[in-house]
């Protein structure tokens, strides 16, 4: 992935890295849904890189989608209900 002409490790932050995979994985997961195939997206750690308005956007955008979404961390965000939320130990 590069931004202009530069690699983006070189040229983003991380949490700006972190915000364009996720774009281009969201958008992947749209194309394959538009096939009418089945979709799993495995997001591991949210939180990192990405401040807190940032993850709740992603988070609902993630959520609405068709398709399946497992979603790990260290922390959860309060306004998640809590019927979508497993806590494993």
């Amino acid at each position: 992935l590069k931004a202009g002409h530069t690699p983006s490790r070189v040229r983003l932050s991380r949490g700006q890295q972190k915000k364009a995979i996720w774009l281009l994985k969201l958008a992947q997961s749209l194309t394959v849904t538009n096939l009418h195939q089945p979709v799993l997206n495995l997001v591991d750690d949210l939180a990192a890189e990405l401040d807190l308005d940032y993850q709740y956007k992603l988070f609902e955008i993630a959520r609405n989608m068709p398709g399946q979404l497992l979603l790990t961390g260290i922390q959860k965000p309060d306004d998640v209900p809590g019927d979508v939320v497993i806590k494993l130990c």
